[in-house]
């Protein structure tokens, strides 16, 4: 009778200590408080984005939970399993190559890319290229993927309620930037080349649903596409425009020749497109590779060309 009597008193005392440790909501698991939420994208603004899957992210706003991450593979609709209260709700494309997601709060949140080398499309690339003047401190970060985002700031999740929605309308927020240089001499030359572009945004912002300030300079892959005529495209967030600041485009080549064009105005003049197109017929000649390649004697770079293109 006494190890009966004890095992009742021992469940007794187990039993306040829950209930009373169920009046803090930080300890208290009541799954009645779980909710299954249909995520719902619209793209209506974006009919073409294809992402591979969808992130959600749930930021509260009674600072009674943490912050949530849900991806899916689903594009138009999602079922995601959430606690029930009052959040910030952000949606974008996931499953890319160099989109990172960073910041604890949502004013703090922002896509973003890795840092990157300078010459990094080149193969054999040599090292401590000269950068412009205008953008010798800027980070080097790597392009972004294509990304879209959607944000609802006032998302209300009622207990033992079923069938309730988080409505996310998502928008287009990069830009594809073209560079197309004409009338080169010896475009098909077999040294290697690369580009790079400066003052461009760091990342994107979805509280204030712009880039952010912060200026970095993005390596560009170029190519060949006829006899005259060397291309390249990236993306990129955008390219701080409240700073008013230079755009320099900067070509490299193999045997350490670098030419700088001033692209400011053209950058500026497609402020409100989805596409940016820079175009640089200037005559460029690249250096002959011969008697000039990768080789211990040639040190330092040569022939610098800093040039400001008219519209």
């Amino acid at each position: 009778m006494k190890t009966a009597s004890f095992h009742i008193s021992a469940l007794a005392c187990t039993l306040i200590i829950l209930a009373s440790s169920c009046k803090h909501r930080e300890v208290c698991y009541d799954h009645t408080h779980m909710l299954d939420v249909n995520v719902n994208y619209d793209w209506t603004y974006a009919p073409d984005a294809l992402p591979a899957s969808m992130v959600t992210r749930l930021f509260p706003i009674d600072g009674q939970t943490e912050p949530q991450r849900h991806e899916t593979i689903e594009k138009d609709n999602a079922i995601i399993r959430v606690q029930a209260g009052r959040y910030i709700a952000i949606g974008l494309n996931g499953s890319t190559e160099t989109l990172i997601e960073t910041g604890d709060s949502y004013d703090e949140f922002v896509i973003t890319t890795e840092e990157d080398e300078l010459l990094s499309p080149m193969s054999k690339a040599p090292s401590s290229a000269p950068r412009p003047e205008e953008a010798k401190d800027e980070p080097i970060r790597k392009s972004p993927d294509a990304l879209w985002y959607g944000c609802n700031e006032n998302v209300s999740l009622v207990p033992l309620k079923s069938n309730q929605r988080i409505d996310l309308t998502m928008h287009k927020s990069t830009i594809e930037c073209t560079i197309e240089l004409r009338n080169v001499e010896n475009a098909n030359s077999p040294i290697e080349i690369s580009g790079a572009l400066s003052g461009l945004s760091g990342a994107f912002s979805p509280s204030t649903a712009k880039p952010t300030t912060e200026c970095v300079t993005m390596p560009v892959s170029l190519k060949v596409i006829d006899s005259h005529t060397i291309a390249g495209t990236i993306t990129i967030f955008g390219h701080c425009h409240d700073k008013k600041n230079r755009h320099i485009f900067s070509i490299y080549t193999s045997n350490r020749y670098f030419y700088h064009f001033d692209v400011t105005d053209m950058m500026h003049a497609n402020d409100d497109s989805n596409h940016i197109t820079i175009i640089i017929d200037d005559a460029l000649r690249l250096p002959d590779p011969q008697g000039t390649g990768m080789t211990p004697s040639i040190i330092d770079w040569s022939d610098e060309i800093h040039i400001d293109l008219d519209m």
